[in-house]
């Protein structure tokens, strides 16, 4: 079985289907990477828009560069919501987004402009965790 391992991650752009906003990008090979002490796979296929921010604030909170990787993982930890059965909802999003945030520090983000970013998954991210 082909895959990598996080922050590795291939991507090939698709362009959106009817009714789409924006372009998305589709993980070509499967993934690994670890979280809160267990391994999971970010499958080949896997379809992301990155961070879902609007383009006026895109100088201040880029949805692409250093945050791309970072975002690939936060939304398939999202979309899945990993963690929610073993240590309940609330908890599970909080370190979900603890994990993006040490995620773009570790890409080399400035820490001010990670920290703004952690900030908004806090304060937008709850109904998409919920849906």
């Amino acid at each position: 079985m082909m895959y990598t391992e996080y922050p590795e991650i291939h991507l090939e752009k698709v362009d959106p289907e009817p009714g789409e906003k924006s372009t998305r990008f589709r993980v070509l090979t499967d993934c690994l990477f670890e979280h809160l002490g267990e391994m999971h796979m970010i499958p080949a296929g896997f379809k992301t828009d990155f961070s879902s921010v609007p383009r006026a604030i895109w100088p201040l909170i880029p949805p692409h560069g250093l945050a791309t990787i970072p975002s690939i993982k936060h939304d398939y930890l999202y979309d899945y919501q990993i963690g929610e059965k073993k240590i309940g909802r609330v908890r599970a999003r909080f370190e979900v987004d603890q994990a993006f945030l040490r995620d773009l520090l570790a890409e080399g983000m400035k820490p001010s402009q990670a920290r703004l970013m952690y900030r908004m998954v806090r304060l937008f991210g709850r109904p998409f965790w919920i849906k």
